[in-house]
């Protein structure tokens, strides 16, 4: 739905948003172009946005990497002492 990949349609891309939202409409969604140029699908009912998760497989921040070696060291030193 990137609208710089229209063809034979204006960049709010009518015919491909109509297209797509006949199927989701069963769902009780619809695609929609926000201000920022991009296609976000919006529940009817709610009005709610969906939107991407975060990623769970970030690179660990510097303080989540020291607390996770010092983790790691309380865990060795319990083994060693059972």
């Amino acid at each position: 739905m990137d609208q710089g990949d229209a063809v034979n349609e204006g960049p709010e891309r009518e015919d491909a948003r109509g297209l797509l939202n006949a199927a989701l409409i069963r769902e009780g969604f619809e695609a929609f172009y926000a201000p920022d140029k991009q296609c976000y699908l919006r529940h009817l009912a709610t009005n709610t946005v969906a939107t991407a998760s975060p990623n769970p497989h970030r690179p660990f921040s510097a303080s989540e990497l020291k607390r996770r070696e010092q983790l790691i060291a309380i865990s060795m030193a319990q083994q060693r002492t059972h």
